[in-house]
């Protein structure tokens, strides 16, 4: 299996204590009859997490579950780089049993994975697939992932447009996925944080109806996580609801010298 690059050494200011705020709201859409997304919030680890399965009903299901209990499962303990470490391993361990219960079974049984870790004053962000993190900060939003897609693939290379992303007919269609393939690379981010700040982490049922506009602009405009986590919810179901939808909001509400 694959692992990320570590940490640089030093990264951290443990003599800063922030406050987390954390609110989600999932919603099955208005055509699929089950939800097969999956989420965690654990403030008092650091760690959140939004997974998508894949594999159709129960399989999908029981791949998104099992990458958010296995993230749940860690530790409190330690720094920022064991955090990261142990979170690798879980979900390079749930990958290996993923792919293990799909070849017994001849399908692919697997799930999109984006966690949040938070400690010494930084940001993680862990990703495999197309579930997205947002920062909101001082009003302005930046997309921390990079969708593991065909149709990103494409606009990358130049060949198609953006704005024509929904539609393409291979835009349900992920490059990496947990339990999907022989090895999993896991991409990283890593950014300091600070008061104010505000993540999102979303299934991509939100991203496909709602641009990244509207995004900035609900995440702006509501102070409470769960109202937040709401609007964009029903955003999204206003706007079509054609896939599972999950919407996981934290902020970071304030920072004092321990």
């Amino acid at each position: 299996m694959n692992r990320p690059s570590h940490l640089p050494e030093g990264v951290g200011s443990p003599s800063l204590r922030f406050v987390y705020r954390s609110a989600s709201a999932t919603h099955r859409g208005h055509v699929r009859s089950h939800n097969e997304d999956a989420f965690l919030l654990r403030p008092d680890l650091g760690v959140w997490a939004v997974a998508d399965g894949m594999g159709g009903h129960e399989r999908g299901d029981y791949a998104s579950r099992q990458v958010a209990a296995s993230l749940e499962t860690m530790g409190s303990e330690g720094s920022l780089a064991a955090l990261v470490e142990a979170a690798e391993d879980a979900i390079l361990s749930v990958h290996q049993h993923l792919r293990e219960r799909g070849l017994a079974v001849g399908s692919v049984i697997g799930s999109t994975v984006v966690a949040l870790l938070l400690r010494e004053g930084h940001a993680v962000v862990l990703w495999a697939g197309d579930s997205r993190a947002y920062r909101l900060r001082n009003g302005l939003m930046y997309r921390l992932s990079h969708d593991h897609s065909v149709v990103q693939s494409l606009i990358d290379q130049g060949l198609l447009e953006a704005t024509a992303a929904a539609d393409h007919p291979l835009a349900n269609r992920i490059t990496r996925a947990v339990g999907a393939g022989d090895t999993l690379h896991l991409e990283m981010e890593l950014l300091p944080i600070c008061a104010g700040d505000r993540f999102l982490l979303c299934s991509d049922g939100l991203d496909r109806h709602v641009a990244d506009e509207e995004i900035a602009s609900l995440l702006a405009a509501n102070h409470d996580p769960e109202a937040c986590a709401k609007a964009l919810l029903d955003k999204s179901l206003a706007l079509g609801g054609s896939d599972n939808i999950t919407c996981l909001v934290v902020d970071i509400t304030t920072a004092s010298v321990v």
